[in-house]
């Protein structure tokens, strides 16, 4: 599974927490304090310290349902520390009243329950761009998908789309038709283990993460493989979990490893070149950049997924500045990880665990948003890898949904052109 997926904020409930009967013990041990809903898409919950006795981990449950029924498809979780005493659930539906309990489990697993409160979250925001169409779906035939993380955009708005499960890449046109793809499963040329970032050069090539095999891939655009860089390892070079790829307009290529906790810098033709600083901004041992994009006047854009937030570079690998923070309001992120830049070096962020898109200036300033969690047209789960049309259409790797949606600016800003459908 995607290292990014593996750390949002909100997951959906595990079998062993959905089996949990309603008759499952419920003690004055653990009690709720207080929750309230923080945002559109968020909750605050606080409750009575634990840490004195015997609990393993905790587990905040929140759904539409005061039974919890595992039928809920609103059903979601947050784990914490036994030692916490509050946290935010993220990734929430907007104007939608929540049950909220605490269940502590036992080092043998054995669950103990809070009583239930409620809370709403608030209105959905204004969406900055809207719905236009989509491809894919869950399968493993040609033109389904299986967790797509990544998407990369060619002049004529064909567009490649890194099949992270099925272990391949697919082209579409611009009209969402699939008619090329390749890959399987393996450790060889041109094979893969969990593709999860794609580029395109100046040369009309790709550039393929591959992140489980430690490496990146050069192919052709009809998949003809080139080179391989990078094997396994912390040095030079070298990658633990390659995830986020971008190429500048110069050739140079850089790769986010949240593995190794590195942006590393490649000449065209694969050669290390350095390593970027570790940021200034957010907890250093929880630096885990996972997107990259590079804008104008030189400037690297890097979403760390764990430090919720975003940091910038200069391509030279020198740190500048910082902007974002945990949280589900405007500017605030949950487990950021795709980033792109449209023509005028505006910055659009996947916010992971907020189900969501953001879009910025180049300088931080929140512009707008759009998407929110669900499976309908416009909705998103857990979106990955962005790319954006010289017409500012907005391509969305959305991954838990296993499809690729295009947003689209409002009518009177732009809308030519047609798109997948």
């Amino acid at each position: 599974m995607k290292f990014t997926t593996r750390i949002a904020a909100v997951l959906m409930l595990s079998a062993s927490a959905l089996a949990m009967s309603a008759g499952s013990a419920r003690s004055d041990v653990i009690q709720l304090r207080r929750v309230l809903g923080s945002g559109p898409f968020c909750g605050f919950v606080s409750w009575d310290p634990v840490s004195a006795h015997n609990f393993a981990r905790l587990e905040i449950h929140a759904g539409v349902f005061a039974d919890f029924s595992p039928a809920d498809s609103t059903l979601s979780y947050s784990t914490t520390a036994v030692g916490d005493t509050s946290t935010t659930l993220a990734g929430l539906l907007p104007d939608t009243r929540y049950w909220v309990r605490l269940v502590a489990y036992t080092p043998e697993n054995a669950p103990t329950q809070s009583s239930t409160l409620t809370f709403n979250t608030g209105p959905s925001p204004a969406q900055a761009l809207r719905y236009f169409g989509q491809v894919g779906g869950r399968g493993s035939i040609p033109g389904r998908f299986q967790g797509p993380a990544a998407i990369a955009l060619d002049q004529e708005r064909n567009y490649w789309v890194a099949d992270f499960k099925n272990n391949r890449i697919e082209k579409f046109t611009i009209s969402g038709y699939g008619f090329l793809y390749w890959g399987r499963t393996g450790t060889g040329n041109g094979e893969f283990q969990g593709p999860s970032g794609l580029a395109l050069d100046g040369r009309g090539n790709l550039w393929v993460s591959d992140s489980r095999n430690a490496r990146i891939q050069e192919f052709t655009l009809d998949g003809r493989w080139v080179r391989s860089v990078g094997v396994a390892g912390a040095g030079e070079g070298q990658f633990r979990l390659p995830e986020g790829i971008a190429v500048d307009n110069l050739g140079y290529i850089y790769v986010a490893d949240p593995g190794n906790r590195s942006v590393q810098k490649f000449s065209s033709a694969g050669g290390y070149i350095l390593k970027f600083d570790r940021p200034e901004g957010g907890d250093p041992g929880r630096y885990a950049p996972t997107g990259v994009a590079v804008g104008p006047a030189g400037f690297v854009y890097v979403t760390d997924a764990r430090n919720h937030c975003v940091h910038v570079y200069t391509n030279e690998g020198k740190y500048s500045r910082t902007w974002g923070s945990p949280g589900c309001g405007p500017g605030e992120f949950s487990g950021p990880t795709g980033v792109a830049l449209d023509l005028q070096g505006r910055v659009y962020v996947s916010d992971s665990g907020n189900q969501r898109i953001q879009k910025f200036e180049r300088n931080g300033e929140f512009v707008g948003q759009f998407g929110y969690r669900g499976r309908g047209p416009g909705l998103l789960q857990s979106p990955q890898g962005l790319a954006i049309a010289e017409n500012y259409h907005v391509y969305v790797a959305d991954f838990d949904n296993d499809r690729v949606q295009e947003f689209a600016p409002p009518p009177s800003t732009s809308d030519t052109g047609s798109t997948s459908r």
